[in-house]
């Protein structure tokens, strides 16, 4: 069985393909075939730029929120504790 028989769904032709795409890259679940899936559809580096980029931008974007959300509430914990 071939890489494309497997990933074929993995395009951006429509929005929930590429909705789906952008969900398994954001997951990082083999996203090695998916970007290759990708190259060889659009025979392009591009592709590879975008899939990088977005790899890098969402991990920081999400690692931002989950560091934002412990830090309130750790200072909400101390808050609660030391009030007088």
């Amino acid at each position: 069985m071939k890489i494309k028989d497997k990933y074929e769904f993995f395009n951006f032709n429509d929005t929930l393909n590429g909705i789906m795409t952008l969900f398994v890259l954001l997951l990082n679940n083999n996203w090695i075939y998916v970007s290759e899936m990708l190259y060889y559809s659009n025979n392009s580096v591009v592709s590879e730029i975008f899939l990088i980029s977005f790899g890098i931008g969402v991990r920081f974007v999400c690692m931002s929120l989950i560091l934002g959300l412990i830090a309130k509430v750790i200072v909400l914990f101390f808050e609660q504790e030391f009030e007088l």
